[in-house]
């Protein structure tokens, strides 16, 4: 009879296999945190009941404080590898755990739509906000180097590379899009001011045009490792910006993600032409916003970039 783990690490290796690293780490800690609920390193599909599923959201939420978004995340490669177990007739559709409350399934929560974008206001807040520690203030400058880089998130901040900055421009490919063949999927963005002091404040001593701007990734370190420090840090940065925005006044949920956001709330309100801003802000979460700024010319990214080097 082949277990749960035997699927957790048929496809754990193929992401490995394939450099799809996020989502590798994706499934290992699915596989961890049900482990930890079940307190055994094997389990059976036959196990993995409506009723065990909602224990184990009880125990996550209660016991382990994580929220029903981090639930969902940990039980959708779960569900993925169910179906993945009826379609090669190892367990019978019967056994399909997932679907409608109304059908006595369980029911993995989708993420609440929230409107992320700080206010003006609150931008304010925490831009006068004053760190307790260095990590809040590393947070918080990593939080604003998103902002003054049109909303660059996390993980493409943590890549940038020397050769990806030319006197006042930096110029790279967006994670999300390293893969594609088009033009646009190169990003160029003129740092402003602020930008540079930032660059200036953390940025790696020696510039060999291949090392991290940064030193939050290990120069020699494999994918997978770049990876997990990738999620460490980010981690790391979230944790620290949770305490800043309750000390400025901002109480809401908040992560590194909401610079995205803030970013093109705040150009759209500065009159930067809405074709300047190609925005998709539909999505309910910033994990899958995309903030897209192409197809304008350098005086149009000038002119944004230099806007954004407000003084609050």
């Amino acid at each position: 009879q082949r277990t749960i783990n035997f699927f957790y690490e048929a496809k754990i290796e193929e992401c490995k296999n394939s450099n799809r690293f996020g989502t590798m780490v994706n499934y290992e800690s699915s596989l961890k945190s049900l482990q930890g609920f079940a307190k055994k390193e094997t389990i059976f599909f036959d196990e993995i009941t409506s009723n065990w599923l909602k224990k184990y959201e009880f125990w996550m939420t209660k016991t382990e404080g994580k929220s029903p978004t981090t639930v969902g995340i940990y039980l959708r490669p779960l569900r993925a590898l169910f179906r993945k177990a009826i379609a090669e007739n190892v367990i019978k559709e019967a056994a399909y755990p997932f679907g409608k409350k109304d059908d006595g399934r369980y029911q993995i929560r989708a993420p609440r739509a929230r409107k992320n974008a700080l206010s003006l206001d609150e931008l304010k807040a925490f831009f006068h906000s004053k760190p307790e520690t260095h990590q809040q203030e590393m947070a918080k400058d990593f939080w604003f180097f998103s902002f003054y880089c049109n909303g660059v998130n996390l993980k493409d901040i943590v890549f940038l590379i020397w050769e990806n900055i030319e006197d006042d421009k930096l110029t790279f490919k967006r994670s999300k899009t390293a893969n594609s063949k088009s033009e646009n999927s190169e990003i160029t963005i003129y740092l402003n001011d602020r930008a540079k002091e930032i660059i200036e404040k953390y940025g790696t001593k020696d510039k060999n045009k291949k090392n991290f701007v940064f030193p939050i990734l290990k120069q020699g370190s494999t994918d997978i490792e770049l990876e997990r420090q990738k999620n460490n840090f980010t981690r790391f940065v979230n944790q620290h910006l949770k305490k800043l925005f309750a000390s400025a006044g901002i109480n809401r949920s908040i992560s590194h993600g909401v610079g995205r956001h803030s970013f093109a709330n705040f150009a759209l309100n500065n009159n930067i032409s809405i074709e300047h801003i190609s925005e998709a802000l539909g999505h309910s979460s910033p994990i899958t916003t995309q903030i897209y700024l192409t197809g304008f010319d350098d005086d149009a990214k000038k002119e944004l970039s230099n806007k954004l080097n407000f003084e609050l």
